[in-house]
């Protein structure tokens, strides 16, 4: 699947947090473009988990968007970009 971070996540994003960080929120609305409809959808620095009823889903990050996490929790510029993650 692939997920656009888009300037509204980043600007509504906030830093340090796994469910509302930018990628949190893009990957909740991919998510939900494609029919899949979770609970919550939590980001580290290096995976990304969707929970639906008693399963979760955990899959790694790529470089690049764990390198989006880690500069946007430390207060750096941030800007869109697009990444895959499969199997959530």
């Amino acid at each position: 699947m692939r997920v656009f971070v888009k300037r509204i996540d980043i600007e509504r994003g906030q830093p340090n947090s796994i469910f509302l960080c930018p990628i949190a929120r893009a990957v909740r609305r991919a998510l939900r473009k494609a029919g899949r409809y979770p609970k919550c959808v939590a980001v580290d620095a290096r995976r990304c988990s969707a929970v639906y009823g008693r399963r979760t889903y955990t899959r790694a990050l790529g470089p690049r968007a764990a390198a989006f996490v880690r500069d946007f929790d430390q207060g750096r510029f941030a800007r869109p970009f697009s990444f895959s993650v499969a199997g959530l």
